[in-house]
């Protein structure tokens, strides 16, 4: 994608275990040999895509970079970058997408949740306001959040195995409290895209933050 005029694709970070983190810009073609992002988002709204916080709901990834292939290559969706800027982040947590690949070629059929949070064993998201997290991947939403103030944040997910046994097995919710009706179920919870291919369903859980 870094080919296209509209594209600008840069490292944006590095994970625990030292691997590279990428964002993407996408807008019309900009001339000038310097530009800024506090302007580009004060003359048009931002829509960030920050992307695969749980590393094995890989459908996360794959229908953002859907979406920036649609922008780039699609005439009717190009033309909507002439209203909004859209940022990329299709990879949050880079060492547990790498641990669900491996366990996937060991154990296909398995649910692959140890890919689920980061290399420590926590969300990738923890501390990630902090000045200084521990997961240095941590701090990269919130660099990008600074960088562009958007005016929509989106954390989209996916729905793998272990969230549908929930439902079709005696595999209880979870449970926030001591009151049985607070069982949560995130199926029920999502924005669905059913995909053309085969059975393909996807989903964003969608924040629009206020920070």
């Amino acid at each position: 994608m870094s080919t296209f005029k509209e594209a600008t694709v840069y490292k944006v970070g590095e994970s625990y275990l030292g691997k590279d983190v990428w964002a993407m810009d996408l807008m019309p073609p900009i001339e000038a040999s310097h530009w800024s992002q506090a302007k580009a988002t004060t003359l048009k709204p931002t829509v960030v895509y920050s992307a695969r916080q749980h590393a094995n709901e890989v459908s996360s990834t794959s229908h953002t970079l859907k979406l920036a292939e649609l922008l780039l290559t699609d005439p009717a969706y190009r033309d909507k970058l002439k209203k909004v800027n859209v940022v990329f982040h299709p990879i949050t947590n880079a060492d547990g997408a790498q641990l669900a690949y491996d366990l996937q070629k060991m154990t296909p059929d398995y649910m692959l949740h140890a890919g689920y949070l980061s290399s420590l064993g926590v969300d990738v998201t923890a501390a990630q306001w902090d000045t200084d997290p521990i997961l240095p991947e941590s701090g990269i939403r919130s660099k990008i959040w600074r960088t562009w103030l958007p005016d929509i944040f989106l954390n989209p997910h996916g729905y793998p195995t272990h969230e549908w046994v929930q439902l079709f097995s005696e595999y209880a919710a979870w449970v926030r409290t001591r009151s049985v009706e607070t069982r949560d179920y995130w199926t029920m919870r999502g924005w669905w895209m059913p995909g053309s291919r085969g059975w393909t369903i996807r989903s964003i859980r969608a924040t629009r933050t206020s920070r």
